[in-house]
């Protein structure tokens, strides 16, 4: 929000002490005030993210609990990965709405430049992962990780050709606050084989 007046130098932060002890009639402006959204939204941001684990889990877990059951999802984790993506906290509802239920999306979200991914490379990475996946029964991010990394090689794909469609096939979603391991171990076993023979299927 900016009223109007600024203090001289390049300071950006000030307790309310300070900002009486620095005001000064020279620093106002003739433009009238204007309400920068798009700065508080900064600012926020800049506090949330100075806030410690701990607290900022606190503040967070009333808004992750109007769409998660806290029973059934490991909200520590989830904290971590939504801090610092994190600008005002009623964000977080919309932010992780498809752990609960995967939204519709096109298949087209499969296909990316960058990471090499086609509609034909993505189809090929989700039948590899299936079985793969099937047969990992300690459902930690750890051995999600290892296992699948030690048989990408193997698959003759690159990284991203197998991880992009494989997170696009579990959460339906572009964006998400983590990757696909951190998404499959969030959903849990169940939800993440359930989702992927689903995506698999319709494709």
């Amino acid at each position: 929000m900016l009223l109007g007046w600024s203090p001289r130098g390049e300071r950006e932060f000030y307790t309310l002490k300070e900002l009486e002890e620095v005001f000064d009639l020279e620093g106002l402006s003739k433009s009238p005030s204007v309400f920068d959204i798009q700065k508080l939204n900064w600012f926020n941001a800049e506090y949330i993210r100075k806030l410690s684990p701990e607290r900022f889990l606190e503040l967070a877990t009333p808004w992750m609990a109007k769409v998660l059951d806290p029973q059934k999802y490991d909200f520590k984790r989830l904290a971590e990965l939504l801090q610092g993506r994190t600008e005002v906290l009623n964000q977080l509802p919309g932010m992780i709405r498809f752990l609960a239920e995967q939204p519709e999306f096109s298949d087209e979200l499969y296909v990316n430049k960058k990471q090499k991914s086609t509609l034909e490379s993505a189809k090929a990475a989700l039948t590899a992962a299936l079985p793969l996946l099937e047969g990992i029964g300690d459902w930690t991010e750890a051995e999600l990780h290892d296992r699948v990394m030690e048989a990408i090689p193997g698959l003759g794909m690159k990284n991203g050709q197998f991880l992009w469609p494989l997170r696009i096939a579990i959460s339906g979603q572009m964006s998400t606050p983590g990757g696909a391991f951190e998404i499959a171990y969030l959903l849990g076993r169940d939800e993440t084989l359930r989702r992927l023979r689903a995506s698999l299927e319709r494709l």
